[in-house]
């Protein structure tokens, strides 16, 4: 299972499509809700949990962009924090459900450049 995101007026191939399994795609919408919640609303922080179609307008994909490259030093520490935290979680307990859900910087800004040139996108 996973979330596969279609840009709705890509201006490059780089915003065409973006696609994670349920495992990285939960702490990226996790990262984005948290540091986007001014710019998205609840129903598409929510939708973005679901394969639902939900849709993010062109303006709001550009200001989600904008947002982590403002705050990259800061996402790119709390990346660092979360896989130490998740490492760590899994070292005491392999079974810990959290354990599973990865991050990486080469995802976030993979998925900030999506935003940048899809043209707004739909969740599905």
């Amino acid at each position: 299972m996973g979330m596969d995101l279609y840009g709705l007026d890509p201006q490059t191939e780089k915003g065409d499509y973006f696609r994670n399994n349920v495992w990285w795609w939960r702490p990226l919408w996790s990262l984005i809700c948290d540091e986007c919640d001014d710019i998205l609303t609840e129903k598409q922080m929510d939708g973005g949990n679901y394969n639902d179609g939900v849709e993010v307008s062109a303006e709001q994909a550009i200001q989600i962009f904008k947002r982590l490259v403002d705050k990259a030093p800061e996402i790119e520490e709390g990346i660092a924090e979360y896989e130490k935290d998740r490492k760590e979680a899994v070292k005491k307990d392999p079974k810990d459900f959290d354990g599973m859900y990865p991050m990486a910087s080469e995802n976030v800004w993979e998925f900030a450049e999506f935003c940048k040139e899809s043209g707004g996108f739909s969740i599905c």
